[in-house]
């Protein structure tokens, strides 16, 4: 069972359950209210498909642009902390989001931020420890 969770233009929120993915996404973009944005990328099926490669291949050069990457080694304390700011920054983008709904679309623009953990080291780096 796939699951979706979409904010409406309402503000409201929906979860859209279905067996494969192309019910899926004529759930959420045939439906008759088609959501305004996908909140929870995660288990979006066409942005893990398709909009993560077209999202990342950006030069990130543009004005408004970043593309910021760093690492650590956490403790498991530490990985669930950040775990919980993660939460808050992506949820702080759907409270901007939900906060320009009402703006007319020509002063709004499209923006994507890609929030991602997972445990990992460059393979030199791991080469060079068990050596």
């Amino acid at each position: 069972m796939l699951k979706q969770t979409v904010w409406r233009r309402n503000g409201g929120r929906h979860t859209i359950q279905c067996n494969d993915i192309q019910g899926l996404l004529r759930a959420l973009f045939d439906a008759p209210d088609v959501p305004d944005v996908v909140k929870d990328a995660k288990q979006s099926p066409y942005f893990l498909a398709q909009g993560i490669g077209e999202f990342l291949s950006s030069r990130f050069s543009g004005d408004e642009e970043t593309l910021d990457f760093t690492h650590g080694m956490l403790t498991g304390t530490a990985i669930a902390e950040l775990q919980v700011e993660l939460r808050r920054l992506r949820q702080r983008v759907g409270a901007l989001h939900a906060d320009s709904v009402a703006a007319p679309l020509r002063g709004k623009r499209g923006v994507g931020v890609l929030l991602a953990l997972r445990e990992w080291e460059p393979e030199s780096f791991t080469a060079r420890r068990r050596a």
